[in-house]
């Protein structure tokens, strides 16, 4: 019975940190949201090149970036650190994928923002 009652608690608090996370924190939500068309459809090679001429990242995780080999985990790891990042940092992002000409995933994370679907962002870029 008390085991029940731990895991009961346990559920709780996980349940409230995770709502925490988005707390005051929107760029969270928005970049969970929309992180599959993200990692699917955004090319970093630009993304990590803004980043590092305005160090928006240390040198050592441009390097470690540059590393990987795959697209999509490029895409994932500097999602990971947007996120991890305050709001400002995000609206920075946004104007990065501005910048290198995916203003669609930029318009796609601000839909995601307001709260409106973002099929036909995602229809528009399988067209691409």
């Amino acid at each position: 019975m008390n085991i029940s009652i731990i895991e009961d608690t346990n559920w709780n608090n996980d349940c409230t940190e995770h709502l925490d996370c988005y707390l005051g924190q929107p760029h969270k939500k928005a970049i969970d949201k929309a992180w599959r068309k993200l990692t699917d459809y955004m090319n970093p090679t630009p993304i990590i090149e803004y980043a590092s001429q305005e160090a928006f990242f240390p040198y050592s995780v441009i390097r470690d970036l540059k590393e990987f080999q795959l697209t999509s985990e490029k895409n994932e790891e500097i999602l990971k650190r947007v996120r991890a990042k305050d709001q400002a940092a995000y609206n920075c992002f946004k104007s990065y994928l501005r910048n290198s000409k995916q203003s669609q995933l930029a318009e796609s994370l601000e839909c995601v923002e307001m709260g409106k679907d973002i099929t036909d962002k995602v229809e528009e870029l399988d067209d691409t």
